[in-house]
């Protein structure tokens, strides 16, 4: 379904299409959602599949495609995590987050990017994988601290065969799969054939693994049934709506993850699941369960079943009900986290407005700093904030070229403005992180464009460089203003700060190895 400029404003599928497109147009509509969609639409585009399963495939390649204002959009996976193994004879193990090449192996997504570093932390730790980057890999000539410390075999300097290597990383896949039950008994046949063949250093190595593995057993078992299932449920609060997804393995909780699904008006919890479920599989999970389990039932459960090869079912008495139970409430308590996070940002926000005195609420501030290694690999950084919280997605990072090194001040000067040359719209604030100097070189870049920031402030460590107490100089102004320590305001202020300096340095060190590599080609 289009609007007259030809955006794609929803897609749908049914067995009946007359029937279903019928009904959007047939009667009145209690659901604003629907309401609305029906006023916008201009025209109608069909595609006729052979079957139930095409259909639902290829309305999920359109949906995420064209991304349609109606839809309900399973957030973008490349902000998760994921554990990375290389392709490489020696593979490495690492946390990833980006697109996903065919050239490694994935595992995940996970909620966080604490759980994957807890995750390749146990890992290696059990099997002594390399983490380091194939650049540092091929230059040794002798281990490094992380082999002194015994969580690396050292097989840059070939202290480990590539056979020896081989088994570890398909012990640690079985792992990252749910599968130890399966690496445990692996490992204690090798350890009985390494006991009989006296090679006792090894038995006594793989000893140690299977105490490990059966250590994390203990810890991570929450039923007796071996299917694998993943549990989902809807969890809501206020008008925010979220989903808890657990995954069970072989009888152990795996990891669990919520997701905050976009919607554009109210949508009931069925359509949510319906819409999400198709979603999280089709071209985004690492691997499918035996079972789905869910709280209620679905009318398109047999539509979902035959097309994802899974047993879509609902719980209602035994261990399947108490998964729904841990699920809503991992799940609540995950949502009234974030609500409070968001709660705190935006009386954060209020008290800025207020220590301000801004007529209004700001509603996009920028903060600029400046990253260099003694004038090498200059990068500066623009990171967004909006009315709720980072805008990660607005952050922008500029090569800094054509002037004196370490010139913080010209840079500055630079990076504004590059970045508002061809902006329309200014944001409410623009913050700089320094003092007098980078201030007056902002200023004067706006002055060569030819335009007037609403607010433009410098944040300067003070004298003593310590956390609260932050001078702000403003645009116009000729003291510098004072904040209370304890201020939300400047908190607010200080977290802007601290998140374009860290953006800031990461982008510098991305360019700095960028140039090292360069340099050794």
């Amino acid at each position: 379904m289009m609007d007259a400029s030809g955006t794609v404003l929803y897609v749908g599928k049914a067995i009946n299409l007359k029937k279903r497109v019928n009904s959007y147009f047939s009667r009145a509509h209690a659901n604003q959602r629907i309401h609305n969609l029906v006023q916008q639409i201009e025209r109608i585009e069909v595609i006729i599949t052979h079957n139930e399963t095409e259909a639902l495939l290829l309305e999920n390649q359109l949906i995420k495609k064209f991304l349609p204002k109606y839809n309900i959009l399973l957030r973008d996976d490349k902000s998760y995590p994921y554990i990375m193994l290389s392709n490489h004879e020696f593979p490495r193990l690492t946390s990833y987050r980006g697109t996903r090449s065919r050239h490694a192996k994935y595992f995940g997504p996970y909620t966080s990017g604490l759980a994957v570093r807890e995750s390749v932390k146990l890992i290696q730790a059990i099997f002594k994988l390399r983490t380091c980057r194939d650049s540092f890999f091929k230059n040794r000539s002798r281990p490094c601290l992380l082999y002194q410390l015994q969580k690396c075999t050292a097989p840059c300097v070939g202290y480990i065969s590539n056979k020896n290597y081989e088994e570890d990383i398909k012990h640690a896949e079985l792992l990252l799969t749910g599968r130890s039950r399966e690496v445990i008994q692996l490992l204690k046949k090798e350890m009985k054939e390494a006991s009989d063949s006296q090679a006792y250093e090894l038995a006594s190595k793989l000893r140690d693994q299977i105490k490990s593995l059966d250590h994390i057993q203990i810890k991570q078992a929450v039923t007796t049934s071996k299917v694998d299932s993943d549990v989902f449920v809807v969890i809501s609060q206020a008008a925010v709506k979220a989903i808890e997804v657990l995954s069970i393995r072989e009888g152990n909780l795996i990891h669990h993850q919520i997701f905050y699904p976009k919607m554009t008006f109210e949508t009931s919890d069925e359509e949510i699941l319906s819409a999400f479920i198709s979603q999280y599989y089709i071209g985004f999970s690492q691997s499918k369960p035996k079972e789905i389990i869910l709280k209620i039932k679905l009318e398109e459960a047999e539509l979902l079943s035959l097309a994802l090869q899974v047993k879509v079912k609902v719980a209602v008495r035994g261990e399947q009900k108490r998964w729904i139970e841990m699920a809503e409430v991992t799940g609540q308590q995950a949502l009234e986290s974030k609500m409070i996070t968001e709660n705190r940002y935006a009386s954060r926000l209020a008290e800025l407005q207020k220590v301000l005195k801004l007529a209004k609420l700001p509603e996009r501030l920028e903060c600029f700093d400046i990253s260099h290694h003694l004038g090498e690999a200059t990068v500066a950084s623009c990171v967004v904030f909006d009315q709720a919280g980072p805008a990660k997605k607005l952050y922008r990072k500029f090569n800094i070229t054509g002037i004196t090194a370490s010139d913080d001040y010209a840079a500055i000067k630079q990076v504004v403005f590059r970045r508002y040359k061809k902006m329309e719209m200014l944001p409410d604030i623009i913050f700089i992180d320094g003092g007098k100097g980078q201030l007056k070189k902002a200023e004067e870049a706006f002055e060569e464009l030819h335009r007037k920031p609403s607010l433009l402030i410098a944040v300067s460590k003070g004298p003593d460089r310590r956390p609260g107490d932050e001078q702000l100089f403003l645009s116009g102004q000729k003291t510098a203003m004072l904040i209370p320590s304890d201020s939300e305001a400047l908190h607010l202020i200080q977290h802007i700060r601290d998140e374009s300096h860290r953006f800031a340095l990461m982008s510098h060190r991305q360019k700095k190895r960028s140039n090292e590599r360069k340099r050794r080609a």
